[in-house]
């Protein structure tokens, strides 16, 4: 009970609110389209390879939906599930794209865009709301 009361008493800037959101509703869109996307290239490189890119991008979709609802309910392990998701999912997929040649400037920008991320949603939860940022309140 006391839980719940010091949770309620918590308020967060309403951009944080919007933005967690967003993260939840792009992650649980975002392994259909792959599906979608990946099913058109399964008939010009082996097919194992696109079912496991597919796994991939549902494993971490489940991890980062999870990582944005621990951060709505105030939880700082939720930016760390975020944050090793990303990592390790670029890892993986800066390993997949090289086995299959892809251009050193794609890997290098796979890797990237998963810290600029990490670096955004930073940011994004250091916003204050009355003088208090969003980061400060997550236990």
């Amino acid at each position: 009970m006391e839980n719940s009361v010091a949770t309620s008493s918590k308020k967060r800037n309403g951009f944080v609110t919007f933005w967690l959101w967003l993260g939840i509703i792009a992650n649980v869109i975002s392994p259909i389209y792959t599906t979608i996307t990946y099913m058109g290239i399964v008939r010009y490189v082996d097919e194992y390879y696109v079912y496991g890119l597919i796994v991939v991008a549902i494993i971490s979709a489940v991890l980062l939906v999870s990582g944005y609802a621990l951060l709505l309910r105030w939880r700082r392990k939720g930016f760390c599930l975020i944050t090793w998701t990303a990592i390790i999912v670029a890892g993986i997929n800066i390993i997949l794209m090289h086995g299959i040649s892809v251009p050193v400037i794609s890997l290098i920008t796979t890797g990237l865009s998963a810290v600029f991320a990490v670096i955004i949603l930073r940011l994004i939860l250091m916003l204050r709301k009355d003088g208090i940022s969003c980061w400060s309140l997550l236990s």
